[in-house]
């Protein structure tokens, strides 16, 4: 009887694996499909837009790493000061937007951030929900959310990019080497910061004091920051794209994002 089963009992388990196989293919070809949709919009092309930010393809940790060796250990905070003041610089001379988003003036930046505060996916107090979600954070993750949310609410693809601080930061109580958020051109005041982990839009001076308060070197702070093309995902990778997102350590988190910013597009 033992000798007639084990046929039997080995095709179950083929039929099995089978069965996982086409499961996990289909899984693959649905996180495929939707992002297919998001990156779409996404990665629209810039024609026409100002070309402030840094190219998508540089990686900033690279960058960040040639600037300080050129700058010099003993001169690298006076160095990084004044590179950022020449970013900032370069916003404040560039066009101004075609709305105006700071204080309170449009509802949408604001309306944005409050689908961040109780979401099961976007809100910061569910990120210990995900695999690895309090060692990564999903910081990036939240910034694609807000570029994919502000496009849908109107804004102009050529009035949105990213601004990220590349240093040693330490966020409760763990050590963070880059955060992002969303930059979005203003008609009024030139530039504002779009960050959930502020709560309002912030002026980019103010947005780059309050993250540089965090640097473990504060007050000689050495976090440098960047203005990049807002298809940029993280310091090290170019614009977005499914197989990236679909990596082992991030799958889980994207393919819930995915599915909520899908759903929120139809509407």
């Amino acid at each position: 009887m033992r000798l007639a089963a084990a046929p039997i009992i080995f095709l179950q388990a083929c039929l099995f694996l089978s069965g996982e196989i086409r499961a996990q293919e289909k899984h693959h070809s649905d996180f495929n499909d939707v992002w297919a949709v998001l990156i779409d919009t996404l990665n629209q092309e810039q024609s026409g837009c100002d070309n402030i930010g840094v190219d998508p393809s540089i990686d900033l940790f690279s960058q960040n790493q040639k600037e300080l060796k050129q700058i010099g250990p003993q001169e690298a905070s006076k160095g990084i000061e004044a590179m950022n003041n020449a970013m900032l610089e370069s916003l404040r001379s560039s066009t101004h937007g075609n709305i105006d988003v700071s204080l309170g003036a449009s509802p949408i930046p604001a309306a944005v951030l409050r689908e961040f505060d109780s979401n099961p996916v976007l809100s910061l107090a569910n990120i210990h929900r995900f695999e690895n979600g309090e060692q990564i954070g999903f910081c990036f993750g939240r910034a694609l959310a807000l570029h994919y949310l502000l496009l849908k609410a109107g804004v102009s693809s050529c009035d949105i990019y990213k601004i990220f601080a590349i240093g040693n930061l330490m966020f409760n109580y763990q050590i963070w080497h880059f955060h992002v958020a969303v930059l979005i051109r203003d008609a009024a005041n030139g530039f504002v910061v779009v960050d959930p982990s502020f709560g309002q839009p912030l002026s980019v001076d103010d947005w780059m004091k309050s993250v540089e308060k965090h640097d473990i070197k504060y007050p000689r702070s050495q976090t440098r920051f960047y203005v990049t093309d807002p298809r940029k995902l993280v310091p090290s990778a170019g614009v977005y794209d499914a197989q990236t997102l679909g990596g082992p350590i991030l799958r889980e988190y994207f393919t819930f994002l995915g599915s909520y910013l899908l759903a929120r597009g139809l509407k």
